[in-house]
């Protein structure tokens, strides 16, 4: 649990806005931990003789002591004993008092799950096999929604499983390919070129879509705008001069090759001319930063999947997402502490995890309460999701008047779930990575993220565009357009039907917004990502956290107003 300036008797529950982090040097912690009894007895005689002499210092001034400038200078003497103190134990242990650089703190989530602290949510309009696939690139995961149908589960496991983590997965088109066709998926993945094929895999050239004043001369592999749509590419394709690379070859030697010949797009090649994969300048910087998510029992990608907590079958369902290799499986439902069906459905999938001797991460939510986190720990999850109501797609609370801030809700569930060695993730409510920083910094492991995640390139929906920008939608997973979504195809129900068919579905959630992109420049995951880890891991350095378990040792939180939270906000200066 971080260290509180205020009396949380007093100050109860806090949304993210509420808070901030205090700087912290915790050079003297550090040194606790690593000098010797007699040195550490005599710092701590050090700092009690200068805090006595501080406090000497106050009371004379509210008394307005004559000789109160003798007394401020001794303070000061004794202040300066300590620091002296510290620089010579500084000399003598210097690992103690090593700045920490954002470039080498560690990341890996407490909870051992992946290696950065963000998970995508469970939303249908936000995750599905392409943003599962970016985000084990990267270090994360990317929970597949319940909605899934059991072929889709297969073909999405089947492909996490296959990939190459050294290599983006490459759009391919074959000559016959129409225009129409390959813009379509030149809008899905981060990358503006397309490798052409022949029928058995093997690499023809490449082609892409104009863009700015380029040369669209004939072998240029670029197709100029304003054709028809319906063209077939061979006639554009670039097939000679090509730079490949053979499967293999380091990060290091890829990106000398590509600044050698001026490219940023180098395609993979296996010794029979198949194509593996793809590299570009930024997926190799991405992959610097952020290791791979990696499957060591199934090889290729891990995969995140979802069960409805009290949907019909969901031991059956967990025994398949186990068939098909799932690292980890989230149960989830809005309000996991009703009845005792949820907590039965845990127990169940937890003792065919511990029977089958996996290495399966079991999460289960949500909650906001202690008692909710310690039943569910209890049940056999290895972690709690906590979150009612912060979500950005999410009308609970004001529908209901029912969640809890999520700040608070965090910190107290997390406090909780140490106790007994487990963790909580915090789902909803991201909006900035202050915010992720705040959560971890409450004592989360992971960060769950929806709808600030939605106007991507990997998000499954067509991105659209008008006056205020790049766009997609999205919908709550208890709203009206996802209850109808679900009843697809299912019988129906009687009166119960009927009913619905009147007065709608009961729904806690929009049912489209439109979420736009933060920035014209973030198109991909990716962006997203590293705009909210480079706030995370400067965070950290203002606390002096080397890891995210220090992170939560040495973060001090704070209460703020209003107008203190706004004084931190960009502003126009004319």
């Amino acid at each position: 649990m971080p260290r509180l300036n205020f009396d949380p008797h007093a100050f109860p529950d806090h949304t993210y806005g509420d808070v901030f982090l205090v700087p912290y040097n915790p050079v003297v912690e550090r040194l606790e931990e690593i000098v010797t009894k007699e040195e550490w007895m005599k710092l701590d005689g050090l700092r009690g003789i200068a805090e006595q002499a501080r406090e000497g210092v106050a009371q004379g001034r509210d008394n307005y002591d004559p000789t109160i400038a003798n007394m401020q200078g001794d303070a000061l003497s004794a202040y300066k004993n300590v620091r002296d103190y510290v620089f010579e134990l500084a000399v003598k242990y210097p690992d103690a008092v090593k700045d920490v650089s954002r470039d080498e703190v560690d990341i890996t989530p407490v909870d051992g799950f992946g290696n950065i602290p963000i998970a995508v949510a469970n939303m249908n309009a936000v995750t599905g096999k392409r943003m599962a696939e970016a985000m084990s690139l990267f270090g994360g995961s990317a929970a597949i929604p319940q909605d899934k149908n059991d072929g889709e589960m297969k073909e999405i496991a089947d492909f996490l499983h296959s990939r190459d983590a050294r290599y983006m997965t490459p759009i391919t088109v074959q000559m016959q390919t129409r225009v129409h066709e390959l813009t379509s998926l030149l809008e899905k993945r981060d990358i503006d070129t397309a490798i052409v094929t022949d029928a058995q895999g093997k690499f023809i050239g490449v082609v892409r879509l104009q863009s700015g004043s380029e040369s669209t001369e004939f072998g240029g592999g670029i197709i100029p705008s304003g054709i028809n749509l319906d063209t077939p590419v061979h006639s554009f394709v670039r097939s000679g001069g090509c730079v490949t690379a053979p499967e293999g070859i380091g990060a290091v030697e890829a990106l000398a090759l590509m600044e050698q010949n001026r490219i940023h797009f180098l395609p993979i090649l296996a010794p029979d001319g198949t194509v593996k994969g793809v590299l570009t300048k930024k997926f190799i910087a991405a992959q610097w930063r952020y290791k791979p998510h990696i499957d060591t029992a199934n090889g290729g990608l891990a995969m995140l999947a979802t069960v409805g907590a009290l949907n019909k079958n969901p031991v059956d369902r967990v025994k398949a997402l186990l068939d098909l290799g799932a690292k980890g499986i989230v149960f989830d439902t809005a309000h996991f502490d009703q009845g005792i069906q949820t907590y039965r459905n845990v127990e169940a999938a937890a003792a065919i995890i511990e029977n089958a001797r996996l290495n399966v991460l079991l999460v289960a939510g949500n909650v906001v309460t202690r008692q909710g986190t310690r039943d569910i720990i209890a049940a056999g999850a290895k972690v709690a999701k906590v979150g009612i109501g912060p979500g950005a797609m999410c009308t609970t609370r004001m529908e209901t008047g029912v969640g809890r801030p999520q700040f608070t809700a965090i910190m107290e569930c997390a406090d909780e779930a140490a106790i007994y060695g487990k963790h909580v993730w915090a789902d909803g409510g991201i909006q900035h990575p202050r915010d992720v920083a705040l959560a971890l910094a409450a004592g989360a492991s992971q960060v769950m993220i929806g709808s600030l995640f939605t106007p991507v390139l990997e998000s499954p929906g067509p991105l659209k565009h008008d006056e205020g920008g790049y766009y997609k939608i999205n919908y709550g997973m208890a709203s009206r357009q996802a209850a109808l979504l679900r009843s697809l195809g299912k019988k129906a129900d009687g009166l119960r039907t009927v009913f619905r068919s009147i007065f709608d579905h009961r729904s806690e959630g929009l049912s489209a917004g439109k979420v736009y992109r933060r920035d014209e420049n973030m198109r991909s995951i990716v962006d997203y990502i590293h705009w909210l880890l480079d706030g995370l891991t400067s965070s950290m350095t203002y606390a002096g956290a080397r890891n995210l378990d220090e992170f939560r040792r040495f973060a001090t939180v704070g209460v703020q107003t209003g107008s203190g939270y706004q004084e931190g906000t960009a502003k126009s200066v004319s």
